[in-house]
């Protein structure tokens, strides 16, 4: 493993535990604010995905000249502003949704775009099955802590305090990546051509199988209602 991967995974480590709260607690969270609403829930996350879609064409121009470390420490930035209009909730819903929704979508955009050129790039063809292996192990050991630190700081401090954690996480992810090369690099042909190919549809069919039968965030509302809508149970 290179230096570069080395500390790439160790950034990636950490936004993944202030990711996966997201995922797990935030649809959690917006269910119980707007009355056990499903619609809502869901649908904040489903506007989201579609607004990220939209912005993925932009996003690459941006990465192609800033270069994917910058680019990177962007989408964070951008998702740690996203959470400080959190702290108004519930009392002003919609209009801090909304804002919430834009800043998320545009850091996915740009994070994953970056993420999926490093993987790419970071490692060798050869050594990819081992290199992702150690790769995914280490997000999924300091995953572990997810369920513990969300259902503790939601059940006591509600969704400001998961919101100043999640913020928290994906500030110290920046910190390794001032230790990883930043690539740029130039757009070139049509993204529609990409996106309508037939092994980008195949992958994507595939993809939307997977979300649907395995998305967090539909299964975690189902078990905090099972566990009686405690966030201290969830933990467990």
């Amino acid at each position: 493993m290179t230096n570069n991967f080395r500390y790439f995974t160790i950034s990636h480590a950490f936004f993944h535990v202030g990711y996966e709260l997201v995922g797990l607690f935030g649809a959690i969270s917006f269910y119980v604010i707007f009355d056990n609403s499903l619609l809502h829930a869901f649908g904040v996350y489903s506007l989201i995905y579609f607004l990220d879609a939209l912005l993925i064409r932009p996003a690459m121009s941006i990465i192609g000249r800033i270069g994917t470390r910058n680019g990177m420490i962007l989408a964070k930035l951008f998702f740690i502003l996203s959470f400080f209009p959190l702290y108004l909730l519930p009392q002003k819903q919609t209009p801090i949704i909304i804002l919430w929704i834009v800043l998320s979508a545009a850091a996915r955009a740009l994070y994953f775009l970056a993420y999926h050129y490093y993987i790419s790039k970071l490692t060798e063809e050869k050594n990819r099955g081992t290199s992702l292996g150690t790769f995914f192990a280490v997000g999924i050991l300091f995953g572990i802590l997810t369920p513990f630190i969300g259902g503790y700081v939601s059940e006591f401090y509600g969704v400001q305090g998961l919101a100043f954690v999640m913020a928290a996480f994906f500030a110290i992810s920046i910190l390794p990546l001032y230790f990883v090369e930043n690539y740029t690099f130039h757009l070139t042909g049509s993204i529609l051509n990409v996106l309508f190919s037939k092994d980008i549809l195949k992958m994507v069919k595939i993809l939307i199988i997977n979300e649907l039968q395995a998305k967090e965030t539909v299964w975690a509302i189902y078990v905090f209602l099972f566990l009686g809508a405690s966030f201290a149970s969830l933990q467990l």
